[in-house]
C-alpha cells in the first residue's frame, strides 16, 4: 500500500510541474532582430558593436551579439514578446529601439540604425 501511495505521489508531482513548466518550455524560439550599425557622421559601418536584447517589462537581458565586419547583425532564437534592442559601441552614444516579435511578424527588421560619436570639438 506504501508503494502505491509513494507511486502516485510522484505521478501527481509530474503532473503539477509539466503543466507549471509547459508554459516556460512550450514557447518556441521563433523570432529574430537584426540590422545595420553605421556611423551617423560618415555612414561607415561599425565592427562588433554589442547588441543586447532586453525584456521590455523589466530589461532583464534575453540575449546579446555583436556586428559583424559589415555592421550587421543577427539575434536569432527569440520566443514572442516585446522587447528593447540596445546597442553599444565604444566612443558613441547608446542607441536604444523598441520592438516586439509575434507568430505572424516572427522577424524585426529595424534597417539602418545610427549611432552618433560621443566627441565634441571645440574651437
Amino acid at each position: 500500500m506504501h508503494t502505491i501511495q509513494r507511486k502516485l505521489s510522484f505521478f501527481l508531482v509530474c503532473i503539477l510541474f509539466m503543466t507549471v513548466a509547459h508554459p516556460v518550455f512550450g514557447q518556441s524560439r521563433i523570432g529574430q532582430v537584426k540590422g545595420l550599425v553605421s556611423d551617423s557622421l560618415t555612414g561607415k559601418p561599425l565592427a562588433s558593436a554589442t547588441i543586447n536584447v532586453l525584456d521590455a517589462k523589466d530589461s532583464s537581458l534575453i540575449s546579446f551579439a555583436r556586428s559583424r565586419d559589415n555592421g550587421t547583425f543577427e539575434v536569432n532564437r527569440l520566443v514572442a514578446g516585446d522587447f528593447i534592442l540596445m546597442i553599444s559601441y565604444t566612443g558613441f552614444q547608446k542607441e536604444t529601439r523598441r520592438f516586439s516579435i509575434t507568430p505572424e511578424v516572427p522577424v524585426a527588421d529595424l534597417g539602418s540604425l545610427l549611432l552618433s560619436s560621443n566627441s565634441t570639438l571645440e574651437g
